[in-house]
């Protein structure tokens, strides 16, 4: 489906850009912090407008806001131990073949022979973008960010499901995942929370702004496709981020730097 191809293409863009932002942050804690806050003020001005969340979507909801709880904090340990232009790319291209496998088992969701070629030649290419640098601890701390990926995709594939519109799930994941993070962030870190310089505050805005739209974009394509060709074409945000990790973040990847290994195009993830 050309669409659900259009609207990976905008999320991924967005996604590695506000990863790049808060990698490049004077304080990462703080901006994605930032971040957080600027989410909680746009969705929760839809929170009355939207029609009201299933009852059998609330379950779901909950679950899925831990993971991406725990998901943010891996990924800033991830952040903290390795190069953007390599723990990006091993933790992004490794997810959607968990995500499939996770699919299958708890959605049932089959891919085609044609679809898992695929699949497998994305996460192969993307996954290449990371070698050379890593410690076993980096490449740990990547595949758990992977792991943590794949599964709120399944979730949130599950509760955006429920009901005639993935609107009211999308504006409540977001809020209270966002809140969640808020309340950890100010307990931890308390009157220095949001003792950032200028550029964090930027840089967590701008994040924000483009994480909300990323992922609403996201959870909309699990409602019109399967889990694991989603999963698969979102991760062309690799390539984004590995641009901007060599290019703006001046980080380094040898390979890159030769050039990219070849990937197969968005349209070979037939719907």
């Amino acid at each position: 489906m050309t669409i659900v191809i259009a609207l990976m293409l905008v999320a991924a863009f967005c996604h590695a850009l506000w990863n790049a932002l808060i990698k490049h942050a004077d304080d990462r804690i703080g901006a994605m912090t930032v971040m957080s806050v600027t989410e909680i003020v746009i969705v929760a001005s839809l929170v009355f407008v939207v029609s009201p969340l299933p009852f059998a979507a609330w379950p779901i909801l909950a679950l899925s806001v831990i993971v991406h709880f725990c998901y943010r904090l891996c990924l800033l340990l991830a952040y903290r131990q390795g190069d953007f232009s390599q723990i990006y790319p091993l933790a992004r291209g490794a997810s959607p073949l968990i995500a499939a496998f996770f699919a299958y088992a708890f959605l049932g969701e089959a891919l085609s022979a044609r679809q898992t070629i695929g699949v497998l030649l994305i996460c192969g290419g993307v996954v290449a973008l990371s070698f050379g640098g890593k410690n076993r601890k980096q490449v740990m701390t990547a595949l758990l960010v992977a792991v943590c990926i794949s599964s709120y995709t399944v979730i949130d594939a599950a509760g955006a499901r429920i009901g005639k519109s993935p609107l009211p799930y999308i504006v409540w994941i977001n809020l209270l995942e966002s809140l969640g993070y808020l309340i950890f962030a100010l307990a931890w870190r308390r009157r220095a929370t949001f003792r950032l310089q200028r550029q964090s505050w930027q840089y967590g805005l701008v994040s924000g702004v483009l994480g909300l739209l990323a992922y609403a974009l996201v959870i909309y394509a699990l409602t019109l496709a399967q889990v694991g060709a989603v999963s698969a074409l979102r991760e062309i945000s690799v390539i984004f981020g590995t641009l901007l990790g060599v290019y703006w973040l001046k980080k380094s990847n040898t390979r890159l730097a030769v050039s990219f290994p070849p990937l197969p195009s968005p349209w070979a993830l037939s719907f």
